[in-house]
């Protein structure tokens, strides 16, 4: 009689327990259900913001003191993305494609690198693939994109 009562007591007991602590009860899990599959992410210096890149291509910023998106901006999928990080910009780029974002989601500029490159220049066989560098200078955020034995550099502002 006392093992069935006990046993019937811990069923109960198990069935009822919805999460780890009671002031997580009925959170969901913001990592997976809001972000999607992170491929990449950045922090902001002293601050509790995070750049996050899923596997999807959507971008988001999120808080995670208040565990809330801050913004987000989807992407085209069919590229594949990479995140660089300097003074509160993010660079978001992909073989075909850069963006320059700042922490309140202006997008500074997004340029195709197919308008920069001459169509008529002889590349040899093998594409020389992107190579990126992101770097202040006098105030000011630079882009230099090396693809195709070309150079292509951006400034903000």
């Amino acid at each position: 009689m006392r093992k069935t009562l006990l046993v019937s007591f811990l069923l109960v007991l198990f069935t009822c327990v919805e999460s780890m602590f009671e002031r997580e009860k009925g959170l969901n899990d913001w990592r997976i259900e809001n972000l999607g599959s992170i491929k990449d992410l950045k922090f902001l210096e002293n601050t509790s913001l995070v750049y996050t890149l899923s596997e999807e291509n959507v971008l988001t910023l999120f808080d995670i003191e208040k565990q809330q998106i801050v913004w987000k901006k989807e992407l085209p999928s069919n590229e594949n993305f990479k995140l660089r990080y300097l003074s509160r910009n993010l660079l978001v780029y992909s073989e075909q494609r850069a963006l320059l974002i700042n922490s309140a989601s202006h997008i500074i500029y997004d340029v195709q690198f197919d308008s920069y490159l001459d169509p008529n220049f002889s590349v040899p066989k093998e594409n020389s693939g992107l190579a990126v560098e992101f770097f202040e200078l006098n105030g000011h955020v630079y882009s230099v994109f090396a693809k195709d034995y070309k150079i292509i550099t951006f400034r903000d502002y």
